[in-house]
């Protein structure tokens, strides 16, 4: 069945994955959606669509990791999990079948891993699926970000496709881009070095500066579960979104958990995976509490899955709950207090058991 596609449909803040999928609707798309090579791009978050994805097809809009629909990889309302080892990205390729493309796979292969297992280890500099984040942060224009990140991915993909560059994991790195680019053209290298070190300064002082807020910050410590180890949960007001990073480092004490509430009234739950920390129980309480606030009303059967359940997404890859965040900035915010949600997650937070050895 074919489709004509004169849309394409993205959350606000595109990830890598988003990006990359873009890539390959342009490069292979126009044969199941003919017009998607150069369909203009929307920006909606999920609480913002309001037709199913077989309508927005059959208007000629495809949304792409958002809406539910076959190339959002995120659980569907009730569902137990998020569909596994694929990303909006890796779901679009298969159905494009792309899979002789060598260079193309390279790079959806090093997009899934930093989607759901997070960027490989520290380098000097970030990833492209980091640098973009940072990007969003910093100048939260979409259209502009997703253009430069698309330079970026699409030298990489030329360098893979040329043999300029071997098939190695860290193909995505953005000092990776900034040397396939001075071989490719010198301006746009500079441009590139340039922006990326703007974006690691900028980084780094929002860091420094999240020690003020820090310090106002209420940490108390608690037993999961009543027993083991003690651990420190942080309740701050903040804006600043490396807040969580500066809580759960050496600065911050380590702290297990970071609930996060912004100006707008918005709620993060960020969590340290050192700690192993179960947060199902969180989800059910925090949800169902919500609901007796008078918020939207859902099946209690889902309170505890993954995904979006009223105003509160369920992470299970990152282990958090957000109320809102920079993909889904439209979310109404929790009618609950920071000291109810600070009750509601010391008393229902649970330590995952120790594996056997």
């Amino acid at each position: 069945m074919v489709y004509p596609v004169h849309t394409i449909i993205m959350h606000p803040a595109p990830h890598l994955d988003e990006i990359v999928a873009l890539l390959v609707a342009r490069l292979y798309g126009e044969r199941l959606y003919p017009g998607i090579s150069t369909a203009q791009v929307l920006y909606m978050g999920s609480n913002e669509l309001t037709m199913t994805p077989e309508q927005y097809l059959a208007q000629g809009c495809l949304p792409i990791g958002v809406g539910n629909g076959r190339y959002d990889e995120h659980p569907k309302p009730g569902s137990e999990e998020k569909k596994p080892g694929e990303c909006a990205s890796t779901l679009l390729a298969k159905d494009l079948n792309v899979q002789g493309d060598l260079a193309l796979m390279a790079i959806l292969q090093e997009t899934l891993y930093e989607d759901t297992l997070g960027a490989r280890a520290p380098a000097e500099f970030p990833t492209l699926g980091t640098f973009a984040k940072i990007l969003h942060y910093l100048y939260k224009d979409d259209l502009w970000v997703v253009n430069w990140v698309m330079q970026g991915v699409y030298a990489v993909y030329c360098a893979l496709a040329q043999g300029q560059l071997a098939h190695v994991p860290g193909a995505l790195r953005t000092e990776t881009v900034i040397d396939v680019l001075r071989a490719q053209n010198p301006a746009p290298a500079e441009q590139w070095a340039d922006l990326v070190q703007q974006s690691l300064d900028w980084e780094d002082q929002r860091f420094q500066v999240a020690a003020t807020d820090f310090a106002k910050a209420r940490v108390t410590d608690v037993r999961p579960g009543g027993n083991g180890r003690s651990i420190k949960i942080a309740a701050v007001n903040s804006d600043n979104h490396k807040i969580s990073p500066y809580a759960r480092s050496e600065h911050g004490g380590y702290c297990a958990v970071v609930i996060q509430k912004k100006p707008n009234g918005q709620v993060q739950i960020h969590t340290n995976r050192y700690h192993k920390l179960e947060l199902d129980e969180v989800a059910k309480a925090l949800r169902q509490m919500e609901e007796k606030a008078g918020g939207v009303k859902a099946n209690p059967a889902t309170f505890g899955d993954e995904g979006f359940i009223g105003v509160w997404y369920y992470h299970k890859g990152l282990n958090a709950l957000f109320n809102g965040t920079i993909t889904a900035p439209n979310v109404p915010p929790t009618k609950l207090s920071l000291e109810q949600i600070e009750r509601i997650v010391r008393d229902n937070l649970k330590q995952k058991p120790k594996e056997a050895r």
